[in-house]
C-alpha cells in the first residue's frame, strides 16, 4: 500500500488522481472537498474518474460510485487495468433511476460509509437533472442540486476526510460551452478539470485545463492523449500554450 493511503485517514490532504502527470501539476484530488470534472460528450471525463477510483481501490481503500447515466463500464475498467486485476470488491456501485432517487441516495449515503471509503464519485451529476428539467420544474430542480445535493456531498467529504468527484456535462449558449449547473458546482468545487478536444475532433488528443476556482493561482493546461489504457501526457503548460 502506498504511503499516502497508509497514513491515518484524518491526516490525508489529497488522493492520487490516478494520473501521475496530473498529480504532479496540482498535487492530487483534495480531500474534504469536491473536484469538478466537466466537458463535452465522449472526451474522457468518465475515464479520468475511473482512473481515480481504480487507483484508490488498488491501494486497499473503498470507493462509492453513483452511476447516473451508464458511465460505469466494466469493459472500460478492464482496459484501464491492463494486466492488473480489477479490484471490483472495493468499488460499491449505486444506480439511481431518477433525480429524486439521486437526491435521496446522497442524503442517506452516510449510512453506508465505513472508514475504508476514501472517494465518492457521482457521474454525471446533472444527467438525471437534464432528463427531468422543464421550464416549470427548473427552479425546484436547480435548488435541489445547489442547496441539497452539493452541500451534502461537501459535508460528507469534510466529516469523513474523503474526496468527492462530480462529473458533469456541458451545454452551449451564445456560442460558448458552459457546465450544466455550473454556477452551483463552481461555488462548491475546490478543483475543476475541464476536458476538451484538441483542434481536430478525429484525434485522441485532449486539453486538460486544471484550475482552483477560489485560488488566484493561474490555471494549468496539459495536452494529453487518450488511449485504451487511459490518459498519457504530451506536454504541460503553466497557464496557456504560449506561457
Amino acid at each position: 500500500m502506498s504511503s499516502r493511503l497508509a497514513e491515518s485517514p484524518a491526516s490525508l490532504a489529497s488522493l492520487s488522481t490516478g494520473c501521475a502527470f496530473i498529480d504532479k501539476a496540482i498535487g492530487g484530488l483534495p480531500c474534504r472537498a469536491i473536484t469538478h470534472i466537466y466537458g463535452a460528450a465522449s472526451v474522457g471525463k468518465s475515464t479520468l474518474a475511473m482512473e481515480a477510483y481504480l487507483g484508490v481501490a488498488r491501494q486497499g481503500c473503498g470507493c462509492f460510485v453513483i452511476d447516473c447515466g451508464g458511465s460505469y463500464n466494466p469493459r472500460r475498467l478492464l482496459q484501464l487495468c491492463g494486466s492488473a486485476p480489477l479490484p471490483a470488491h472495493r468499488i460499491t456501485l449505486f444506480r439511481p433511476r431518477t433525480f429524486e432517487e439521486q437526491s435521496e441516495l446522497i442524503a442517506k449515503l452516510h449510512l453506508f460509509l465505513d472508514p475504508t471509503v476514501r472517494l465518492i464519485v457521482v457521474d454525471p451529476i446533472t444527467n438525471l437533472y437534464r432528463r427531468q428539467v422543464t421550464p416549470e420544474a427548473m427552479t425546484a430542480l436547480y435548488r435541489e442540486l445547489a442547496e441539497r445535493q452539493l452541500p451534502r456531498l461537501v459535508g460528507l467529504a469534510r466529516d469523513n476526510n474523503l474526496a468527492v468527484i462530480v462529473v458533469n456535462q456541458i451545454s452551449t449558449w451564445n456560442g460558448e460551452d458552459h457546465p450544466v449547473g455550473g454556477d452551483a458546482i463552481h461555488r462548491y468545487a475546490a478543483l475543476e478539470i475541464y476536458v476538451d478536444r484538441f483542434e481536430n475532433n478525429s484525434t485522441s488528443n485532449r486539453w486538460l485545463v486544471l484550475s482552483r476556482p477560489h485560488d488566484p493561482e493561474p490555471h494549468r493546461r496539459i495536452l494529453a492523449e487518450l488511449h485504451e489504457s487511459g490518459f498519457k501526457a504530451i506536454k504541460a503548460f503553466s497557464a496557456s500554450p504560449s506561457a
